[in-house]
């Protein structure tokens, strides 16, 4: 049972960490997005800021690694409650991006 524990916490905290760290990231690397020319439709719009967000590796590197922690959140999902999980998670989520900020620097507001 505490291995169980442990390998339940592992996965939630990995989620946090990576969603943490990588928030303050994809802001930095979407900057810029809101230049990109307007189009004609709202269609080509959206395709227009996928692609100025999806060939920049500023904003590709961070969207890949916060990706992979929907995965480790997916694996919590195996040893606790959805609803033990989405809290701790969140809240892990909050505190380390609030830490990953002030470390890069970014403005509190």
């Amino acid at each position: 049972k505490r291995r169980m524990f442990a390998e339940g916490w592992t996965p939630l905290l990995i989620a946090s960490l990576l969603w943490g760290v990588t928030n303050p990231l994809l802001k930095i690397g979407s900057t810029g997005v809101s230049k990109v020319p307007k189009r004609d439709s709202f269609l080509m719009q959206i395709v227009a800021e996928i692609v100025f967000l999806f060939t920049r590796l500023k904003y590709l590197l961070p969207f890949a690694l916060n990706f992979c922690g929907s995965f480790f959140f997916s694996y919590a999902l195996a040893f606790f409650d959805l609803s033990f999980v989405v809290p701790v998670a969140n809240s892990l989520t909050f505190i380390i991006t609030c830490i990953t900020g002030i470390v890069i620097g970014e403005e509190m507001a």
